[in-house]
């Protein structure tokens, strides 16, 4: 349903709210996520350009969300590294779909609809409702109980 880059940035996100504004490290998050530490950080640059994470640099640095978790939905993560795909006309126009004019034939219609549905949800769905679900443990499997990333090997 959405790729596998999107959820890796969704589990950072989630994680970095967890930190309730206490930096990560991109390793820390890579092994609480269960993310190949070079992928997090190239996911973790791009939300950092779009302003939904904050970096620090320096030793108590790493990653936080810039802003609070009720303000950051699912879908202000998706847009930055996958936007939802919508159809203006059939993409199977020119092997010939008898779709007329700009319309789109039935296949995509429905498609088209269904990714109006799940945007729609992705919207009302913030990352603090996604917290709240997980009742003090993260919504997804690879972190402990409390929803701190374990600590680096020293």
């Amino acid at each position: 349903m959405i790729s596998q880059t999107a959820e890796y940035a969704l589990r950072a996100i989630v994680l970095l709210a967890h930190r309730q504004g206490r930096p990560c490290t991109a390793q820390q998050l890579s092994d609480a996520s269960n993310i190949p530490v070079m992928y997090l950080s190239k996911i973790l640059g791009s939300l950092v350009r779009d302003g939904l994470v904050q970096s620090q640099r320096g030793p108590g640095g790493g990653f936080l969300l810039s802003q609070e978790p009720k303000d950051v939905t699912m879908y202000d993560v998706l847009a930055v590294v996958e936007p939802i795909k919508h159809y203006c006309e059939c993409p199977l126009s020119d092997l010939g779909c008898n779709a007329p004019g700009p319309e789109l034939c039935p296949l995509h219609r429905r498609l088209q609809a269904v990714g109006s549905l799940l945007e729609q949800s992705f919207r009302e769905t913030t990352i603090a409702d996604l917290m709240a679900e997980g009742a003090g443990n993260l919504p997804f499997c690879h972190a402990d109980a409390t929803g701190a990333p374990p600590t680096s090997p020293s």
